[in-house]
């Protein structure tokens, strides 16, 4: 009896070591287009994403996967709807989500690579343990100035982004270009890293937040940063920080020299002339320091 179950657990084990399903397969590159305009991004499971901004040849909702063969039908791209509306739209939300996470049998030593290209977006929620999610410069949401029954008027020159961390521990970077950029770090061990510029910064960290914002390249003209978490924050500003700390993490912020920015309304790029930092401030608890580098 022993002797018949070694031979049938033997031919398991022959039989799952030579299967080449239960491997990742060879590397390779599926394509998905999603026709819903979709203006909030949620990233789930360990999915390396980059976000380009859509163009010619690369229309918003078109998708590119590079992974293992056996892997890359278990990735998804899905759109929902969600309960926000701007205007008169409802805001569609695309949902990005690795599911071979639950399989034994695959080996975890993989990469999954995916690019998604966009329009214009709201939000970006992270819940994500992946290595890296990368954007390019993000143009932000246009919020409606006033509208009527009939009629909106957008205004062109206010792009507003919302960042939301729910989860995880993934590492993210991303470049804006915005008027208001606004950091909710709700959950999660994960670090961000913002960069590029905004008019207007608000940076919060809830309680169990233990990650780190890192915003030393985010050149804002006024940053308002809470934080109730235990984690490490760096905020860089032009004229106004006011920072409130309730808990042990600590808030840095970065002191630079004096700067000369330029406003190029054709690429519209965000800029100030001749600006210190900081010239005001409005702090609160005693670990918000300046960063000595």
């Amino acid at each position: 009896m022993k002797k018949a179950l070694a031979a049938v657990l033997l031919a398991c084990i022959s039989v799952i070591c030579s299967c080449n399903k239960f491997t990742i397969g060879n590397e390779t590159v599926a394509v998905q287009d999603i026709t819903v305009p979709f203006q909030v991004i949620e990233f789930h499971d360990d999915v390396n994403v980059r976000l380009l901004h859509c163009d010619a040849n690369h229309p918003a909702g078109h998708i590119q996967i590079k992974a293992g063969e056996h892997l890359i039908n278990d990735i998804s791209a899905e759109i929902q709807k969600t309960n926000e509306i701007v205007g008169h739209d409802t805001l569609y939300k695309l949902i990005i989500q690795n599911n071979n996470s639950g399989n034994f049998l695959h080996t975890y030593d993989y990469s999954i690579e995916m690019t998604v290209y966009y329009d214009t977006l709201y939000s970006l929620v992270f819940n994500s343990n992946a290595k890296n999610i990368v954007t390019d410069t993000l143009r932000g949401f246009y919020y409606p100035t006033h509208f009527t029954q009939d009629t909106l008027e957008w205004d062109s020159l206010a792009p507003n982004l919302l960042i939301e961390l729910d989860g995880g521990s993934g590492d993210f970077n991303v470049l804006t270009n915005c008027y208001r950029v606004t950091t909710k770090f709700l959950h999660g061990t994960s670090c961000i890293t913002t960069k590029g510029s905004a008019t207007i910064a608000s940076t919060f960290a809830d309680y169990d937040c233990h990650g780190i914002i890192d915003s030393r390249e985010l050149e804002s003209h006024i940053h308002y940063v809470t934080s109730y978490g235990t984690n490490t924050i760096y905020a860089k500003t032009f004229s106004l920080l006011k920072a409130s700390n309730y808990n042990i993490g600590r808030i840095y912020y970065v002191k630079y020299d004096k700067k000369t920015y330029d406003y190029i309304p054709d690429e519209g790029d965000w800029g100030w002339i001749t600006h210190h930092c900081p010239e005001k401030k409005e702090l609160i608890g005693d670990n918000i320091k300046p960063l000595v580098e």
